[in-house]
């Protein structure tokens, strides 16, 4: 089948068609932090303590008020309370650990990209490099792994053992694609790895999703509505800055591992067909952002994942809309 799910390995370097688990852990030291500086609200979300809606005992001073009945007496602040003759209290955030899990998709139609390297290699590359940096935060980091067959699931954990299990299992489906594969696409399994996190995750977790969306519907929609009342989501679409786009000359031939279609460069019918499959599949995903307020930070195969990183985290979410 030829459309948003086909899949080719382009024009990409051998470097950036698979990752190792080595590669991955050498990641640990390719640093992140100052990245979100001076703007920190989703950032603050990737740095170990995040500051909660509920005001208490903490780290983080929030303001100065009048002491009401109640109160913690230790809150008083005696020296302002002697100057203005009332008493007054600190107030500060109460600092909570959320627990964090990685969703990394490494399915067949992730084998793909025209630019540097292929969005598997991007979503693990950028999976990896968020987990290092959270765990130096003090956060447990778990997982959801999947590709076209099955998912692996990793409850949070602040081990490093755990963490190295995780990059594994990621590195070791990423190893087996292969642009000459025969195992049928499954773009269902984006549906079941949503599923899976709203039977298996108690509320209050922290939820990254790495993936192209592949797959991504009206069921999805739903699934990911339900996991945002309960958590807070962080969407990464990974896209290929190719996507969507024909040359105008030459013959092709593209296949999805199983079926092969041959194509002509110059059928500007096709071309424009597929440039409206690729601008509706993101339309889809960007619903998510807008209907449910759910953060986007897209990734593209054009560029190292450490200086994306760097970078989108600075950046509003809600203000994000392209990934090219």
């Amino acid at each position: 089948m030829f459309g948003k799910r086909a899949v080719a390995s382009t024009t990409v370097d051998g470097a950036g068609v698979h990752v190792t688990l080595a590669e991955l852990v050498a990641l640990e030291h390719r640093r992140l932090a100052g990245a979100a500086a001076p703007r920190r609200p989703l950032a603050s979300l990737l740095v170990g303590r995040h500051g909660s809606r509920m005001r208490g005992r903490g780290l983080d001073f929030l303001e100065m008020r009048h002491y009401l009945p109640g109160d913690d007496v230790r809150a008083i602040d005696w020296r302002v309370s002697a100057r203005t003759g009332r008493p007054h209290v600190r107030v500060y955030a109460e600092e909570r650990d959320r627990p964090v899990v990685l969703v990394v998709d490494q399915r067949q139609n992730m084998f793909f990209a025209t630019r540097r390297a292929m969005k598997s290699v991007v979503a693990a590359e950028a999976a990896a490099l968020l987990g290092w940096a959270l765990r130096q935060g003090g956060d447990r980091v778990g997982a959801v792994v999947f590709d076209d067959r099955d998912l692996a699931s990793f409850t949070p954990h602040r081990g490093r053992a755990g963490w190295l299990r995780i990059l594994g299992e990621i590195a070791r489906r990423n190893q087996l694609l292969r642009a000459e594969s025969n195992r049928p696409s499954a773009p269902a399994m984006l549906d079941e790895a949503l599923a899976r996190l709203l039977q298996t995750l108690v509320p209050g977790h922290l939820i990254v999703l790495l993936s192209d969306f592949d797959g991504a519907g009206e069921a999805s929609h739903a699934l990911i509505a339900q996991l945002a009342r309960r958590h807070e989501l962080l969407a990464m679409p990974v896209w290929d800055p190719g996507a969507g786009l024909w040359p105008e000359r030459g013959q092709y031939v593209v296949s999805d591992g199983s079926l092969q279609l041959a194509l002509t460069g110059g059928d500007t019918a096709q071309r424009q067909r597929l440039a409206d499959l690729a601008a509706a599949h993101r339309q889809e995903i960007q619903r998510w952002r807008e209907e449910l307020a759910v953060p986007m930070l897209p990734l593209t195969t054009a560029e190292d994942a450490v200086t994306q990183l760097r970078r989108t985290l600075a950046v509003d979410p809600g203000r994000q809309v392209d990934g090219r």
